[in-house]
């Protein structure tokens, strides 16, 4: 489930990606990560996770749907719109990594119970 949306209010250009995660666990392991990749940054964690950058700021937020379905929302909001992409392409490089890593360590682990 991967929803992009763009718009642009002057000044600010804003890049929503919602993305599909498969429990809380994962989302607060995606956090940690991008806390460690924008470390350099000032960054606010409540709720929801806010990591401001020079002419812009970058939301990581999770959300429950009616059928309790888990997603998360990354929203880069910059005055430049090439930073906008920036900050959501490295976002969603460490989404990706996190997906390709879980489903590894699934794949081992039920190789692993058959094995001989």
């Amino acid at each position: 489930m991967s929803k992009n949306l763009t718009s642009y209010s002057k000044p600010y250009h804003k890049l929503i990606q919602r993305e599909s995660i498969t429990t809380i666990c994962m989302y607060n392991k995606f956090v940690n990560w991008a806390v460690a990749e924008f470390d350099l940054y000032l960054q606010e964690e409540s709720f929801d996770l806010n990591i401001y950058v020079p002419n812009g700021w970058l939301n990581i937020e999770k959300y429950v749907n009616s059928k309790k379905e888990l997603s998360v929302e990354i929203t880069a909001e910059c005055k430049s719109k090439k930073l906008c992409e920036q900050l959501l392409s490295e976002t969603l490089s460490i989404y990706n990594h996190l997906l390709v890593s879980n489903l590894v360590k699934t794949m081992y682990f039920s190789a692993s119970r058959f094995s001989f």
